[in-house]
């Protein structure tokens, strides 16, 4: 009777250390792949070898236990078989994961592998990091950042406070714009009148304008610097002391100056304006 029951406990006990030492060869390897299968029904999978946890019973004769012995180990690999490497020759990557098939994965700690990937909704609580930095989501902030480039198909909605990484000046036909940029562009395009006779503006025309008192019939008008290549249009404003019927004309007109004429002396001066560039 002694050596009976010494014969189930030494069954029992192996049945465990198995357990164990598959549960713990398992749990080493770090590479594996994770396949998600949420709110699905996974499909059944047929054993050939059965794990009846009543077996072997008590009465049974001890003569038997040999056959309970290989029918569970048998068992143990055909279930490891589904989603792990079993080789009982050479045993080199026996214990790590083919793939995982499971309704949903729940872990507190960090879930790592070659490729993971998901049919249903993959969730975090935690930091999501690919390969070390190439793309990390900090949890508590939302804050995302991308070490390559971040191509979008759809229309990318960016929020009011959206900055680039720095003030530089694109230089491609379609890199986007700064403020600072597009400041700098309108100053350039429409530079401040500081005063003076000339104001040039951003697309290079030349406005020169003054004032000049009558010389007699003939009154000429010498622009402080010449337009460097052609005028364009010239007008005057005769400031009289009262009406009169005389007539006034600009009589010449050049990049360096133009020439009013008058059939009369009773104005004063010449408001004039020209436009060159």
């Amino acid at each position: 009777m002694k050596s009976h029951k010494r014969i189930w406990w030494l069954y029992w006990c192996f049945q465990i250390f198995l357990i164990l030492f598959l549960a713990l060869k398992v749990s080493a390897q770090h590479s594996f792949v994770i396949r998600t299968m949420l709110n699905s029904v996974l499909p059944a999978t047929t054993f050939s070898f059965s794990l009846d946890v009543d077996k072997p019973e008590g009465t049974d004769s001890p003569s038997v236990i040999d056959d309970y012995f290989r029918n569970d180990k048998s068992a143990w690999q055909e279930r490891l078989n589904v989603e792990h490497i079993f080789d009982p020759i050479s045993g080199v990557d026996t214990g790590k994961h083919k793939d995982i098939t499971c309704y949903s994965v729940t872990s507190t700690g960090a879930i790592s592998g070659t490729s993971i990937s998901a049919s249903g909704a993959l969730s975090s609580t935690g930091d999501f990091t690919v390969n070390s930095n190439k793309f990390t989501v900090t949890a508590s902030s939302g804050n995302t950042a991308i070490a390559g480039t971040l191509g979008v198909t759809g229309i990318a909605t960016l929020g009011d406070s959206s900055q680039m990484a720095s003030s530089a000046a694109p230089t491609a036909d379609a890199d986007i714009a700064n403020k600072k940029y597009v400041d700098d562009q309108d100053t350039a395009d429409h530079p401040a009148y500081t005063g003076g006779e000339s104001h040039t503006d951003g697309s290079g025309l030349i406005i020169k304008t003054g004032y000049i008192a009558r010389s007699g019939t003939s009154t000429t008008v010498t622009f402080g610097t010449a337009f460097p290549n052609a005028v364009v249009s010239a007008q005057v404003t005769v400031k009289h002391t009262n009406i009169t019927s005389s007539l006034h004309a600009i009589s010449a007109l050049s990049t360096s100056a133009m020439t009013i004429i008058t059939d009369g002396e009773d104005s004063t001066g010449y408001y004039w304006f020209a436009i060159g560039y």
